[in-house]
Order: C-alpha cells, then sequence, then structure tokens
C-alpha cells in the first residue's frame, strides 16, 4: 500500500513539472520558456505580433512555431499596427532596448556616467521612460553603450 502511494506521487509530481515545463500558450505571452527553437539564447525581444488566426503571439517565430500561422500584422491582436507600442514591456537594465511607436524608434540612453535611460511600452499603446541609476547596482555601475554594464 505504501509502494502505491509513493509511485503515484511520483507520478502526479512528474505530471505537473511536465505541465510547468510545457511552455507558453499564446494566450499567455508573459511567460518564456527557457529554450525553445524560438528562443534558443532564454533572451527575447518581445516584438508582438497578432496571428492570422487572431491570438497574439510574442514573435513571428511564436506565431509559426506554436499557431502554426503567418503575422497578420505587427502588435498584438485588438490594436492597430499604427498605434501599437511594440517592444518591452518592462524596463530592462541589463539588455540594451529599442521600442517602436508608430514610425519613430526609441532606443536606451545613458545620460551620463551613471544614469541609464530606458523606454518601455505599457498596455501596449503607451510609451514610458524611466530613468535608472546604475550605481545601485552591486554588480554593476556604470552606463555604457544603452545598458548598465
Amino acid at each position: 500500500m505504501l509502494k502505491n502511494k509513493r509511485v503515484t506521487l511520483v507520478s502526479l509530481l512528474i505530471a505537473a513539472i511536465g505541465l510547468f515545463l510545457a511552455g507558453c500558450t499564446s494566450n499567455d505571452t508573459n511567460h518564456i520558456p527557457p529554450l525553445s527553437p524560438c528562443n534558443p539564447t532564454g533572451i527575447s525581444n518581445a516584438d508582438m505580433v497578432c496571428g492570422e488566426d487572431g491570438n497574439t503571439y510574442l514573435d513571428s517565430c511564436w506565431a509559426a512555431y506554436e499557431g502554426n500561422t503567418t503575422v497578420a500584422h505587427k502588435g498584438p491582436c485588438g490594436v492597430e499596427e499604427s498605434e501599437a507600442c511594440i517592444g518591452y514591456n518592462a524596463p530592462s537594465q541589463f539588455y540594451k532596448t529599442n521600442v517602436t511607436l508608430g514610425n519613430m524608434t526609441y532606443h536606451s540612453f545613458c545620460k551620463n556616467d551613471t544614469i541609464l535611460v530606458v523606454y518601455y511600452c505599457s498596455n501596449y499603446t503607451e510609451l514610458e521612460q524611466v530613468e535608472i541609476d546604475c550605481s545601485d547596482n552591486q554588480y554593476v555601475n556604470i552606463c555604457v553603450d544603452g545598458y548598465c554594464g
């Protein structure tokens, strides 16, 4: 009886781990599997696209890989491409970021030796800007080429 409970518990644990590692779905664009054909480095630009199937995907690779569909337009479904803010949806201090809104592209840059200015998207349609003090980081404390390094 004890052996059967252990087997059942181990089976449930394996099933739960499998579900956790299954990866993202088209409705869960904030979760990115660590490594995949679309994300071999574990780093993503998050250039959201609307698939021809009406679902929003992290980028064109995910639309093809996961949705087996092509891209209808850049930006999430339900937002016109000309109004979509495309790029990171949270500020990053460790990668040089680019964000596009309409026909303008905004790049992160160093304001001085320690202050990083980063652009990011909010609500898929709004461009946000934040200043990050690189000297607050315990590992890197200077601003170099648009990121804290």
